[in-house]
């Protein structure tokens, strides 16, 4: 419990206290996350010497039923390699109480997915986040933010 605590008081800090390189939202339809519509998010890569963490905020109904949600994570680069990783954001802690802030019917936690990363090509980058639990759609995930912020030094 005191690491998640940690944990989240650690990504609250790194996105409190540094330079915004990109944000992005996308809303989950109220019809629920398909499988095929994942969550897109475009951006151009000019700074290739600069360390920055990657960071999604996830807001979800207070209704949710699942203490995560697994994703699949794929990252198309300038280059054209693509590479796919499978990740489970948690969104409850082991006594299933909501990480992150809840208020009214939704609450938003901030996951670090990448920490000190720095880009090595220029240009075009493409991230996208397809759900990936047992249930389709995935209803009480109402949408996903991706930021990217300069990393501490």
């Amino acid at each position: 419990m005191r690491k998640w605590i940690g944990f989240s008081l650690l990504v609250f800090l790194i996105a409190c206290n540094n330079d915004v390189y990109y944000k992005q939202s996308y809303a989950i339809p109220s019809s629920g996350w398909e499988y095929d519509t994942p969550a897109t998010f475009e951006f151009n890569v000019d700074d290739l010497e600069t360390y920055f963490d990657l960071i999604l905020d996830v807001d979800h109904s207070i209704d949710y039923v699942y203490e995560n949600t697994y994703v699949k994570i794929h990252t198309t680069f300038p280059s054209g390699e693509k590479i796919t990783d499978q990740v489970s954001l948690q969104l409850a802690d082991d006594l299933d109480q909501w990480e992150g802030k809840c208020s009214g019917t939704n609450c938003t936690v901030s996951i670090l997915l990448q920490n000190r990363v720095f880009f090595k090509e220029a240009g075009k980058h493409i991230i996208e986040i397809e759900q990936f639990n047992r249930v389709e759609p995935l209803m009480g995930i109402n949408s996903l933010e991706l930021k990217i912020v300069n990393a501490e030094k």
